[in-house]
């Protein structure tokens, strides 16, 4: 069963005049960038906090898709179809972002040059269950990172490239759904940018059941 849960007043195209509410939240959308969130019925408690995290960003809260669904690549292909701005931010469910997440990201492409970067991320902290943590992210080329998965699931891309390349593919033994999805990006001729921040804008929460195994991580 999949659910797409969003509640949203005044609705304009590209996001022009909205808000959206989350409970008792209500909170003015910023114009052309939506986020989309996959989630499952029995991750209410990681949900709540990433809702949080994308409703305290500087620039005001982008607009919200949040996919209940099967598996994590038939629910953001499901956001990805959802969505009507120019820019789409993905963001697991059990992560969450810094307040400063979006306006990075966005500031980032706007510097990128014009038209711009297709893909921009940002560095972010990787968090242990037992409160251990190490910054993430570094600037590599579309070339590398078809060698390997460089680029955790917190960035924000053109939603029109994303969709023209297929979205993401079903995860298979050798490539998960979301390096499937970057390699389907390079292979598209997609740009990429590296925010470089001076601190991480997002969290990668690691927990039993996450997959994330960032390139040389070392904990402190």
């Amino acid at each position: 069963m999949t659910h797409v849960k969003e509640t949203c007043d005044r609705c304009g195209p590209n996001g022009a005049e909205m808000s959206v509410s989350f409970g008792m939240w209500r909170v003015p959308v910023v114009m052309g960038i939506t986020v989309v969130i996959p989630s499952m019925w029995e991750r209410g408690n990681m949900l709540v906090r990433a809702l949080a995290s994308v409703k305290h960003q500087t620039i005001g809260a982008p607009q919200v898709r949040v996919i209940i669904g099967r598996n994590k690549w038939e629910a953001r292909n499901l956001g990805l179809q959802a969505v009507d701005t120019e820019w789409t931010v993905f963001l697991d469910d059990d992560d969450e972002m810094l307040p400063n997440h979006v306006q990075t990201l966005a500031t980032a492409q706007h510097i990128s040059g014009i038209p711009g970067a297709d893909l921009v991320w940002s560095s972010a902290v990787v968090r242990t269950e037992d409160g251990r943590e190490r910054v993430f992210g570094f600037d590599i080329t579309p070339e590398q990172e078809l060698l390997n998965n460089y680029i955790p699931t917190g960035y924000m891309v053109r939603t029109s490239l994303a969709r023209e390349v297929g979205g993401f593919p079903p995860l298979t033994p050798e490539v998960p759904e979301d390096w499937g999805f970057l390699q389907r990006l390079v292979r598209g001729g997609a740009t990429f940018y590296y925010a470089d921040p001076p601190e991480p804008t997002w969290i990668i929460h690691l927990h039993e059941g996450n997959t994330f195994q960032g390139e040389g991580i070392l904990y402190t």
